[in-house]
Parts: structure tokens; sequence; C-alpha cells
């Protein structure tokens, strides 16, 4: 919708988009034995070489005097069942814009939208939402109302059921009413401002701000909630240190020759323990960027200008995967993180997203452009710019992850550092050079008709660009938070 009036042309409009999407991608739909050479090499030395040893070898006691018993068998067991999510979600946009000239050298844009982004919910409801907290008091594992009768495996003839470790370790089943599981945000308005003024006939400035809201995360299917049990579930299973072989709940060795015989994937037979429980943070809060700049351009003369700006965002409540049942305290090295967890028997570090990372980018600019005679020209500019980032690319960073994220004190925030993607320093020249053949050319100059649409109206381009390295992690092997 566009109106003008006088020295106003508004726009406005609305925008409403019924998303769906429908998935099928077990994290181990045929299940994985590892041998990692955790029995069979130096304890506690990380020595992936004498896999081939372990795979061969049986659990049993060791072979000389005073040795380490179990030298053999699976260290780490993963498997999952197979479904099909078949989600969707709403978008719900309006916006309103003036571009307004106030006078002949200068010109406002003015604007405002809002966004809402519906939380995805699932057409069966096949969905759960564990939300992380205190044992006892605030965590829950919230399932759909309307899949009230979906099988759960507990109760006193199953200890190891998923209600009964649930109870045990301070976890609330609830069925809710909201079908998505969490709530959107419904106050994101983005006011947009933009201006343009010219100072002198030869000189121009340009400033501009403008907040985005972005609902619509690229997370890839991990933290999907129908991923979770009972609808679709996986296990992790590891050993508890080098000297213990990995036992199953019915007691069985973790073996080749038994394979997933030990692994019930039926949700009312379900053995919960080490069951991966996803979540994302119900009160979902939007993330957002603030664009800014501040823009100068002077004409040097008919054939040069110069551009100087600053050019700045700052990003809040980004989407981050911190993890769910991680510890909080810092422990000496050589313990097993895997006693401290606060729900002991559910799986350590299963996804969970939440938007509580934060970045700013901040840069300086110059460009200069020359016209040459003859069809040539040429653009040059230079940007110096730093980015720091609680956050990464949610499918491509190589920034390490966080030390201690849910460390009283500590967090997120201490771990701010420079972006994987961050470029201190970047040089571009590029341009375009228009051969001079055809028709007012220097050669082919008098040609005409099909000659000159052969020979005529050709251009070659060029770029060279000159850049700074990324920064990288430096890891640490021996996790103790």
């Amino acid at each position: 919708m566009t109106k003008i009036y006088k020295s106003h042309s508004f726009k406005g409009g609305l925008e409403f988009q019924h998303i769906k999407f429908a998935t099928l991608q077990p994290p181990w739909s045929r299940g994985q034995l590892n041998f990692d050479g955790r029995y069979t090499s130096i304890v506690n030395v990380g020595d992936g070489t004498t896999g081939i040893a372990q795979l061969l070898l049986v659990p049993g006691p060791a072979s000389v005097p005073n040795g380490i018993d179990n030298f053999g068998g699976v260290d780490d067991v993963r498997i999952s069942n197979m479904a099909n999510t078949d989600d969707g979600r709403n978008y719900y946009g309006v916006y309103f814009q003036d571009d307004w000239k106030v006078i002949s050298k200068l010109t406002l844009n003015l604007g405002l939208r809002w966004d809402f982004f519906g939380q995805v919910e699932e057409n069966f409801g096949a969905q759960a939402n564990f939300i992380p907290g205190a044992p006892g008091s605030g965590a829950q594992y919230l399932i759909p109302v309307g899949r009230k009768n979906s099988p759960l495996s507990g109760g006193p003839d199953q200890p190891n059921g998923f209600t009964s470790l649930a109870k045990k370790d301070g976890i609330n089943i609830v069925y809710s009413n909201n079908p998505a599981l969490g709530v959107s945000q419904k106050t994101n308005f983005a006011p947009r401002v933009g201006l343009a003024y010219q100072l002198s006939p030869k000189l121009v400035v340009r400033a501009g701000f403008g907040m985005f809201y972005g609902g619509f995360e690229n997370r890839g299917y991990s933290p999907n909630l129908g991923e979770n049990y009972p609808f679709q579930f996986d296990f992790h299973l590891f050993n508890p240190d080098p000297h213990t072989p990995l036992i199953y709940s019915d007691g069985n060795l973790a073996t080749l020759e038994r394979g997933f015989l030990d692994i019930p994937l039926d949700p009312a037979t379900v053995n919960a323990h080490g069951l991966a429980l996803r979540g994302i943070q119900y009160n979902y809060i939007s993330p957002y960027t603030m664009g800014f700049n501040l823009m100068s351009q002077y004409e040097l003369t008919n054939n040069d200008t110069v551009s100087l700006g600053y050019v700045g965002s700052q990003a809040r409540h980004l989407e981050i995967f911190p993890g769910s049942n991680q510890i909080s305290q810092i422990l000496p090295v050589g313990l097993k993180s895997a006693n401290y967890i606060p729900f002991p028997d559910f799986n350590q570090g299963s996804s969970y997203a939440a938007t509580e990372g934060n970045s700013a980018y901040n840069a300086a600019l110059i460009n200069y452009e020359h016209r040459f005679r003859e069809g040539l020209s040429i653009l040059g500019n230079y940007t110096y710019s730093k980015v720091l980032t609680t956050a990464r690319d949610l499918l491509n960073g190589n920034i390490g992850g966080w030390q201690a994220p849910y460390l009283p004190g500590f967090g997120i925030q201490r771990d701010r550092t420079l972006a994987d993607f961050d470029v201190r320093n970047i040089v571009h020249f590029s341009g375009t050079y228009e051969l001079p053949l055809g028709k007012g050319k220097h050669w082919s100059n008098t040609s005409g008709g099909w000659m000159n649409a052969v020979v005529g109206g050709w251009a070659m381009n060029y770029i060279l660009t000159l850049q700074d390295g990324q920064p990288f992690s430096v890891g640490c092997k021996q996790g103790t938070t």
C-alpha cells in the first residue's frame, strides 16, 4: 500500500506466513558402538590407536599381577528410534514507512515494523519440552495435554522407567494446554530512522538507525522438540571410567556380540537411564539487531569521490546452545563430571536452546572512486572492524564452546570473545574497463548492425581482496567445569 501526499511518500503493509516442515532424522537410527581405546591405552590418556584391539577383546580381568581389569568391550553406545515430526509455525508482520522530503537538501526515512514469530507446533502434538531448573522445584517436562494417553515407562515394576527416574531426579511431568510448549514475545516493535543531508554541492551526509527482529533461526533439527521421549528419543551410554566396563541396566556387558539387544525402544518399556531430554527456552525472547551508520561522501573532482564512515551493530538475545543437565562447579582434573550433574539419571549436555547471546560489531571505513577516460574506473576501500560475541554460528562455528555456562558468577558472558568471522583489516580494489571495440570506440568505431552487436559493448570487471586471518580457539582436553 502506497500513498504520496505533498512531500511525503507513505508505505504500509501486512505479512502472514504459515510455515510447514516435516522431518525424519533420527540421530542414530542404526545405532553406534564406539571403541575409542579407553580400555586398551594408558589410563586417563586419550589414544585412539588401540581401538582395534579394544574391539577384538572381551571385557575381562587383567592377565598380569596388579594389572587393570576390563581391557575390552564397548565404551560408548548410541541408538535412537524412528519417528517423523510434522511441524508448523505462524508469522505475522505489520509495517509503516514515510519517506519525507523535508527541504531540498534534507530527506528523512521514518518507519516502524512489528513482528510476531509463533513457536513451533507439532501437527499431532508429538513433542515435549524439558525446562531446566532446580531439582524438585523448577525442573519440568512438558507434554501437550492432547497426548496424555501416550504410554510412558515407569512405575513400581519399572524403577528405571521414565516416570520413576523423573520423580527420583526431581523433574515434574506436566501436561500443558499450550500445544507449542512455549510462549513467543509480543512486543517486537522495530523503529527505523534514516536521513540524507546535502551540506554543500559536493558534500553529502547520510545516517541511519534500525532495529530488526529475527525469530527464524536456522538451527537445524537437533533442538527440535519432536525429538523428545516418548515420540523420538535416543540414548547415549558411556563407561563411567577406564577401569569399569559399560553395563546395561539389565546387567549385561556392552559388547559387539550383544549389539543393541539390551536397549528396549518401546516407549512403554524404555529404560530411561541416559535418556536425552531436549529443551527450548519457554518464554522465548525474539533475537534482534540494532544497526546504525554515519557516512559522508565528498566529490573531490568531477571524476573523484571519497567516502568516510562508521558502521556498527548490536545484537541481543541471540539463540545459543548451552546444553542442559550440566555441572555448575569447578572440579579437580580426574573427577567424572557425570557424578555432579543435577539430573544424574539422564544424559549430560542434552540440547537446550536459549536466547542469551549477544554480539557487537564496529567498523570504520573509507572508500575512494576514480573514473578514468576511455571507460576505465577504479574503486578502493579499506575497513577496520571488530566483532565481539558470546554466541556463534549455530551450524558452522569453529570458535570453541563456553567454559562454564552454569558456573555462578561466570556464565557465558565471561566467554565474550572475538567472533569466528571477525576479520580486523580488509582492503578491496575493484573496477570496470569497457573494451575499446565497437561503435564510438577506438577500434571498429564505424561498425554497425550485426558486427557492432558482436564486437561492441564488452567490458571487463576485476576485484582484489586482501584481508587478515580469522581467529580460532585452542581447546582444553580436560574438562573441569
